[in-house]
């Protein structure tokens, strides 16, 4: 699925327009860096699972910009930079009072439950959730970063590190001033609200205190030197690899004997960006009939193959090039050959990254003996059920189960349960009828609309593969290799997202989006119909069900679906839970996360 009309690309991205020249070619290289990162294990979403406050680190000098603010690029600060959706700040208490009961006490200290009240009030406010939605986020998880941040903040305080309200102030009205909004309307925010302005700048405040602290105190002695980043590049540089790319225009037309007109004046020496401005049908006219740089993969392979065949800067197909779309005349623009990223190229970037990992593992250390000295006492259960402590869940039996999984294909928490549930479904196999669906909005971008559209068709048309393709995605996010991997018939699927986009307009309502996130309606009727508010989101039988993430919890709670349990209801599965994201990680976590507004 694809903005252009002629369609040609399978798979769009921001980087489709960039040029082969060398520099060009530096930002696509950087692109394979950054992919290099998640080998490194230094993404943020698995970090703030395992320490429930390490997102301190980077993000709480710029704490501001967790409020729902929207970007220019309409993507909401609540999304971190390595596609994270966290539902769950890592701020804790603000304001100390005394009313409702104890929840809590350390040190001496006591937490009271109106006091937990704001703060959980306070998560829904800064990520910009609607409190309806509630069920994401248990109260005692916010408890627990309330605990880990207050005994970080006594150990600022104690070290000497503060932060004024005037600056905290100075801060706030700098990142509202970036964001086109002024502090009058910032405070008409607070009307219908459980805490005031004030209470919100001393919630922060601590949050500062505690950045200059962690970066002075704890991070100061943490260096990673060139050896480091030469030692991990000569280990590991198969990650650095960027496959053979070119850079092509073409002009599309609807018949054989237009196309062939065009030649001719190609051949008598008309100029072809001119020509394709003049003729062109496709979208990529303005610029020419530039449509930027590929890698084999990325088109459909008639066009692919006539335009790889192309060997010299500057020529052009003879014969008209016929695909679904229409008849094409390719030239080449540039060509750069399948190549390993030198150690100068990605040096900076693996730096960061031993970096950032190192600071990870210090940090966490350095919080679990916080947490272990406090002699820490909390006085309210867990309010979200896992394999080992839920009950079993009352839902309708049939002799299949129906179980529907609503996600979104890039959020972390909704590819967590994937990982979970697909052991169940490969377990239980036909005697359920399962499916992935997809949130009626994408919080994710372009590339989460494609892929929950390449999954539906697989899906609808070669169901038997789907559970291996989706396996292989959540390993990586690779959709070309696991396209290969799978056998998927591509023409096929090409077929299907094409009619897919044009029966509910997904194109369109990603360029003519109202609100913060592009509606996405393949099911939109079925998220009317169970109220589903994010990713993931659970359905057995008609009913949506709050359970654990791991293959053994969720084998139980689909089991009690049956009206009479097959024999694989007995087998035993894995009661570890699935990390949230890409791999096949597991946490100690008991996450109820979720990306949703």
């Amino acid at each position: 699925m694809v903005k252009r009309k002629d369609k040609i690309i399978k798979e769009n991205d921001k980087e489709r327009q960039i040029n082969i020249q060398k520099e060009e070619s530096q930002k696509k290289s950087s692109k394979n860096i950054e992919k290099s990162k998640n080998y490194i294990n230094i993404s943020k979403k698995n970090i703030y699972l395992a320490t429930g406050i390490i997102g301190i680190i980077f993000v709480i000098v710029a704490i501001f910009f967790f409020m729902k603010i929207p970007h220019s690029n309409g993507v909401d600060s609540v999304c971190s930079i390595d596609g994270a959706c966290n539902v769950v700040p890592a701020a804790g208490n603000a304001v100390k009072n005394v009313n409702g009961d104890v929840v809590v006490e350390f040190n001496g200290e006591k937490i009271y439950s109106d006091e937990l009240d704001k703060t959980y009030d306070m998560t829904f406010f800064i990520q910009g959730i609607p409190k309806s939605y509630s069920s994401l986020i248990p109260k005692k998880k916010v408890l627990n970063q309330t605990i880990m941040q207050e005994l970080i903040y006594n150990e600022a305080i104690d070290n000497g590190f503060k932060a004024t309200k005037e600056e905290t102030e100075k801060k706030l009205t700098d990142a509202l001033s970036q964001k086109g909004m002024s502090l009058a309307q910032f405070k008409a925010r607070f009307e219908n609200e459980s805490f005031d302005y004030d209470y919100f700048i001393e919630y922060n405040r601590k949050n500062i205190a505690i950045s200059k602290y962690i970066n002075s105190k704890i991070f100061s002695d943490i260096n990673i030197n060139e050896k480091d980043a030469l030692d991990y590049y000569n280990t590991h540089k198969d990650q650095f690899k960027v496959d053979e790319q070119i850079n092509v225009s073409h002009i599309l037309v609807n018949t054989s004997e237009e196309a062939e007109e065009i030649i001719k004046e190609l051949d008598a020496g008309k100029d072809f960006a001119e020509l394709a401005k003049e003729k062109s049908i496709g979208p990529s006219a303005p610029n020419g009939g530039n449509l930027g740089v590929f890698s084999k993969g990325q088109m459909v392979p008639e066009f692919e193959d006539a335009a790889f065949a192309l060997e010299e800067m500057g020529d052009y197909t003879r014969e008209p090039v016929k695909t679904q779309y229409g008849y094409h005349i390719i030239k080449l623009n540039g060509k750069q050959d399948a190549r390993n990223l030198s150690f100068d190229e990605v040096k900076e970037q693996i730096e960061k990254g031993l970096l950032q990992q190192k600071q990870n593992e210090v940090l966490g250390k350095y919080i679990d003996n916080l947490f272990k000295d406090a002699n820490v006492k909390i006085y309210i259960k867990d309010e979200v059920p896992t394999s080992n402590t839920q009950s079993e869940i009352e839902v309708d039996k049939s002799n299949k189960p129906k179980i529907e999984l609503f996600v979104m294909s890039y959020c972390p928490y909704g590819t967590q349960m994937e990982k979970g549930i697909l052991p169940v479904a490969e377990l239980l196999g036909d005697k359920i009828d399962f499916e992935i669906k997809f949130v009626n909005y994408a919080m994710h971008g372009e590339k989460e609309i494609t892929e929950n559209t390449r999954q539906y068709c697989i899906q609808k048309e070669q169901k038997d593969k789907y559970i291996s393709y989706l396996d292989c995605f959540l390993h990586d996010g690779d959709s070309t290799s696991c396209l290969k991997q799978g056998a998927i018939d591509t023409g096929k699927l090409d077929s299907c997202m094409e009619a897919t986009d044009k029966e509910y307009s997904i194109t369109e309502n990603l360029n003519n989006k109202q609100g913060t996130y592009p509606a996405f309606l393949i099911h939109d009727a079925d998220n009317k119909k169970y109220g589903v508010k994010g990713s993931p989101t659970l359905v057995l039988n008609g009913k949506t069900t709050s359970v654990g993430r791991d293959s053994a919890g969720l084998l139980k709670s689909i089991c009690n679906a049956f009206s009479e349990r097959p024999g694989e209801c007995n087998e035993q599965l894995s009661s570890e839970q699935p990390s949230p994201g890409f791999g096949f990680q597991t946490t100690t976590d008991s996450s109820s996360g979720g990306c949703g507004v």
